[in-house]
């Protein structure tokens, strides 16, 4: 009788080791679907991102004053509002008259100072609907485009 009762105490000391066992695996796992998760969100919101994205909204401010073809090129007039430097580079979406949309960059080294009204230039194209100039502040990667102005009026030659 002396030996079914040891017996019986270790099987419930080797049952209390297994749900132990289990119940760290279980903690690991929900740790780990967790980081997971947590990663996952942070390089999808990077937060470099987001800074610059907030820097656009408080800084680029721009307005598109005349845009006119002289010669080949169209010129389009920007006027910075804002005391920051715009540029390296711009880049004007074209929406022509049949609804099709082209993405040009301006050349680098392309700025508009601060308080600054300044010409950039790119190729002309024939039948333009509608032009919109994206602005970057200088010395960030994150183009602004939520800020970018259009320009809807007629495109004539230059004065």
């Amino acid at each position: 009788m002396k030996k079914e009762a040891v017996s019986s105490k270790n099987k419930r000391g080797l049952s209390q080791v297994i749900a132990i066992t289990i119940i760290i695996l279980l903690s690991l796992f929900a740790v780990s679907i967790l980081w997971l998760a947590t990663k996952t969100l942070i390089d999808r919101y990077n937060v470099g991102q987001t800074q610059e994205f907030l820097n656009c909204i408080q800084g680029a401010n721009i307005q598109i004053s005349d845009a006119c073809k002289q010669n080949n090129l169209l010129k389009i007039t920007i006027k910075n509002k804002r005391d920051l430097i715009l540029g390296d580079f711009f880049l004007v979406d074209i929406t022509f008259n049949n609804g099709s949309v082209q993405r040009i960059p301006t050349p680098y080294h392309t700025y508009v100072g601060a308080y600054k009204t300044e010409p950039i230039y790119i190729p002309y194209k024939q039948d333009i609907a509608k032009i919109k100039v994206i602005p970057k502040i200088e010395e960030q990667v994150y183009l602004c485009p939520n800020e970018a102005p259009e320009y809807k009026g007629g495109i004539n030659d230059c004065a």
